[in-house]
């Protein structure tokens, strides 16, 4: 197999200008909205409790101090909806569990370089949800252990399981033979997905300053808005990148097993 960086960029760019990439952006940054509202409520909720807390366990000069020093995070919570706990907390679920949908869906758009909204094959959208959020929280789990010891590990788990929601749908595999899958990937493209990754990185970096320009200049509801839907742009590039990668790993292989397969029956007839 083999893909070059540059191509795999020059691709992802071209696959979100197209109004499947607009619908998946627009999905995706409606999920995120949803979420980090509820997550702002859990936030207002938290405080709330530990004022409280404070309240009746301290001096009412300690409880002042407190509130005067939470009150900055709670005015700025711009989205809160004023849901109490467990409320927020099943939305924030259900937010997440429609951003994987979406994720799903823009890896096969962006897999079958569809254009248009008639173009999307949701024939195996439950799956690849499914098997996504299971190896999405397997991948958490690895991260978090390898990033606690000595921080390495988990720059090893990130680079070598970079490409398994990609696979999961490409491949049509579980999450498991996905993790292979994703490694047999990076190993056998090591320094082109070295190269894909520091682009990665750029990418990322640019649009989250960007993000953070606009959420400084537009304060309150709007900042925030703008922010999700700038960092839904990059999270789409980012996705269409890996699949172009993918996928041009995959044509590339498949020209190699073709060319060799005509070597042997041109042997054959001699």
């Amino acid at each position: 197999m083999g893909f070059d960086a540059g191509d795999a960029l020059s691709t992802a760019i071209d696959r979100i200008t197209t109004q499947v990439a607009l619908l998946v952006i627009g999905l995706y940054a409606a999920a995120s909205i949803v979420q980090t509202a509820a997550l702002q409520d859990v936030v207002r909720v938290l405080i709330d409790e530990l004022r409280e807390i404070v309240r009746e366990e301290s001096t009412a000069e300690e409880y002042q101090d407190f509130v005067e020093a939470t009150d900055p995070i709670l005015n700025d919570l711009p989205l809160a909806l004023g849901l109490d706990l467990v409320p927020a907390l099943l939305l924030i679920f259900a937010a997440m569990i429609a951003g994987t949908v979406v994720i799903a869906l823009a890896i096969g758009a962006f897999a079958r370089g569809a254009s248009s909204v008639g173009d999307i094959d949701a024939s195996r959208l439950l799956w690849n949800t499914i098997n996504i959020a299971v190896g999405g929280i397997a991948f958490f789990i690895m991260l978090l252990i390898g990033f606690g010891f000595f921080f390495i590990p988990g720059l090893v788990v990130f680079f070598l399981f970079l490409f398994f929601p990609i696979a999961i749908v490409v491949e049509e595999e579980n999450c498991f033979s996905a993790f292979g899958s994703s490694v047999e990937m990076v190993t056998d493209n090591f320094l082109s997905t070295f190269v894909l990754v520091l682009l990665v990185i750029v990418v990322s970096a640019v649009v989250g300053a960007i993000s953070w320009v606009l959420t400084f200049a537009l304060s309150g509801a709007a900042g925030a808005v703008v922010s999700t839907v700038i960092n839904a742009i990059g999270t789409m590039l980012v996705l269409a990148m890996l699949t172009a990668a993918y996928v041009g790993a995959q044509d590339a292989a498949e020209s190699v097993e073709g060319t060799t397969e005509e070597f042997g029956d041109a042997e054959s007839w001699n």
